[in-house]
């Protein structure tokens, strides 16, 4: 995801953190985007409340996906309903 992240999106703006999520967490942020199992995600949760930051969790997820305002909307949407129905692990 870093790797990505870092290739395409404004490295001003976008932050991919890879380490203990309680350390990271003490902090305010805009939004919090969360990828990861449920358990984590609990934490993750309580602690953007604390701040009152907003979050998006995808939980357990395999297929995280960011859609461009450039993309062909039509093949991306299959593609991402691929991904969904065909990961089953």
């Amino acid at each position: 995801m870093n790797k990505i992240v870092t290739k395409y999106l404004d490295n001003s703006c976008y932050k991919v953190y890879g380490g203990s999520n309680k350390d990271l967490l003490k902090y305010p942020f805009d939004l919090i985007m969360f990828t990861g199992g449920p358990a984590t995600g609990r934490e993750v949760a309580k602690a953007a409340a604390e701040h009152l930051t907003p979050c998006i969790l995808e939980l357990g997820g395999k297929s995280p996906t960011i859609v461009d305002k450039d993309v062909d909307l039509e093949k991306a949407l299959l593609a991402i309903i691929f991904g969904k129905f065909t990961n089953n692990g």
